[in-house]
């Protein structure tokens, strides 16, 4: 009889504890896929807000050369060189004096097909000098939003 007992099935606390490893294994690797997947997500926007943000520092960095440019020829104009040089052919040949420089001057520097920085350099007469007025992005076409719902693909 004792042989008998040595050849029964196996109890069934062993397929619970198998179906239980399986379930855990399953819920391990749907969570690690969710993390692979978000993970993925995040670098692409990362990267995308990188290209975004070095457009944005290059306009900007263009802005302040067109206004120390701008400076540079409105101190020519008043004989006051601030590097203290002599003025160039180019700023003479030009003839501007204090009284005839422009006021304002609008500039926009493209940051992306539907973006651009928009700067306005305002001349003040007091300190013979450029200086920003307005430096702000704005859009450049109008944003049309995707309202369809895919269903069935």
């Amino acid at each position: 009889m004792n042989t008998e007992r040595n050849n029964a099935s196996p109890p069934a606390n062993i397929g619970i504890s198998l179906l239980l490893v399986v379930f855990l294994i399953l819920c391990l690797f749907t969570f690690s896929a969710i993390a692979l997947v978000q993970a993925e997500n995040e670098w692409h926007q990362a990267g995308l807000t990188k290209s975004s943000r070095d457009a944005y520092y290059a306009a900007a960095n263009q802005a302040e050369t067109d206004l120390a440019e701008l400076n540079r020829k409105a101190a020519a104009s008043s004989g006051n060189n601030a590097a203290g040089t002599e003025p160039d052919a180019a700023d003479t040949a030009d003839n501007a004096t204090p009284d005839t420089l422009e006021t304002k001057i609008s500039r926009q520097y493209e940051l992306s097909d539907i973006q651009a920085l928009s700067v306005v350099f305002k001349y003040d007469k007091e300190t013979n000098a450029y200086r920003f007025s307005e430096f702000k992005t704005i859009a450049t076409k109008n944003w049309e939003g995707d309202d369809t719902v895919n269903v069935i693909r």
